[in-house]
């Protein structure tokens, strides 16, 4: 059943991520959350500064 899940994301679990060459390029895949079912969602960046 878990594959059958996935099997709309076409992203997640790839060995390798190219990155777009461009925003318009850019796809985000989304997927519905269940109802009563609460997520915690961590990302992990590189650090960076702006002036």
């Amino acid at each position: 059943m878990k594959a059958k899940r996935a099997g709309r994301l076409t992203l997640l679990g790839k060995s390798e991520a190219k990155l777009p060459a461009s925003p318009a390029e850019a796809r985000l895949e989304t997927f519905p959350n269940p109802a009563h079912r609460n997520y915690r969602i961590h990302f992990e960046t590189d650090d960076f500064t702006s002036v």
